[in-house]
C-alpha cells in the first residue's frame, strides 16, 4: 500500500466495546495504520455504554488535537485499505458499508445518491464537524418518526432503548451542511459472537459467524425533516 499523503493528519481511532473485542477487528485496524503515515491514539472504552462510549473518546481526542476520528466497531472487520479509502474520499464524514446481522445495510441514501444517515461500524470523521456539533456529539434522546414515506418528524427528549445515535448524528450533519460519503466498491464484515469457547480444552475457540451478504438497502425517494 502506498502512503497517504497526510503528514498533518493525527487520528484518533475508537474501538467502543461492551468488554470483549473481536482479534480480527484489531488486527485489521492496526496493520493498516502502521503502514500509513499518520500520527495515531487509540482508545478502547469498554465500561461505557451508548452514547458514551463514543462522546467521551471523542472529547480526550479533540483536546490531544486529532484531526479526524475514525470509529470502528468492536465486531467489524475492515477490508485491506479501508482507511485509506476514507481519508482519499477527503469527506466531512466517510463511512463503509457493512451488513447487519439481518441483512440490511445500515446506510440509508436519498435516491439522488446522498447518505441521509449511516451505523457507527465505520466512520472517519472530521475534526471541524465535531467541533460545530458540540458536545454530545451523538446522542441518544431524539427520536425519529416517519410520517409518511421519506418525511420525517423530529422528537427530543424521547429517545430510543437501543441506538437512533447513528441516526440523529446523520440528521444533525445535513441541518449543519456537512455531507456523508460512501467509500463504494468497498464493503466490511459484521462478525457474531454464537459461542464462548469451551473452559478446560485445548479446542475452546469462540464459535464467530461472518455476516458478508447485504440483501436490503433502503433508498428514499424522497426526504424531509420537520424539526
Amino acid at each position: 500500500m502506498e502512503s497517504c499523503k497526510t503528514e498533518n493528519i493525527k487520528l484518533g481511532v475508537i474501538i467502543p466495546s461492551r468488554g470483549l473485542v473481536m482479534a480480527r477487528t484489531m488486527i485489521a485496524v492496526i496493520a493498516e495504520l502502521r503502514e500509513m503515515n499518520i500520527k495515531w491514539d487509540l482508545r478502547m472504552p469498554d465500561t461505557l455504554s451508548i452514547p458514551d462510549c463514543f462522546n467521551l473518546p471523542i472529547s480526550s481526542l479533540l483536546f490531544e488535537e486529532c484531526t479526524h476520528i475514525l470509529i470502528v466497531e468492536e465486531d467489524v472487520l475492515l477490508p485491506y485499505g479501508a482507511i485509506k479509502a476514507m481519508f482519499d474520499l477527503n469527506a466531512d464524514v466517510a463511512v463503509i458499508d457493512y451488513p447487519l446481522r439481518n441483512g440490511w445495510s445500515p446506510i440509508v441514501k436519498h435516491k439522488n445518491g446522498d447518505v441521509l444517515w449511516s451505523g457507527t461500524g465505520c466512520i472517519l470523521i472530521k475534526n471541524e464537524v465535531l467541533k460545530r456539533h458540540e458536545m454530545p456529539y451523538f446522542r441518544c434522546d431524539t427520536s425519529y418518526v416517519e410520517k409518511e414515506n421519506g418525511v420525517f418528524e423530529e422528537h427530543r427528549e424521547q429517545g430510543v432503548d437501543y441506538g437512533g445515535h447513528d441516526i440523529e448524528f446523520g440528521m444533525r450533519c445535513r441541518k449543519l451542511g456537512f455531507q456523508i460519503k460512501q467509500v463504494e466498491g468497498m464493503q466490511a464484515t459484521h462478525l457474531e459472537l454464537i459461542e464462548l469457547g469451551s473452559k478446560l480444552t485445548n479446542n475452546g475457540l469462540h464459535k464467530i459467524k461472518e455476516h458478508k451478504e447485504i440483501k436490503k438497502r433502503r433508498v428514499l425517494n424522497k426526504f424531509k425533516l420537520i424539526c
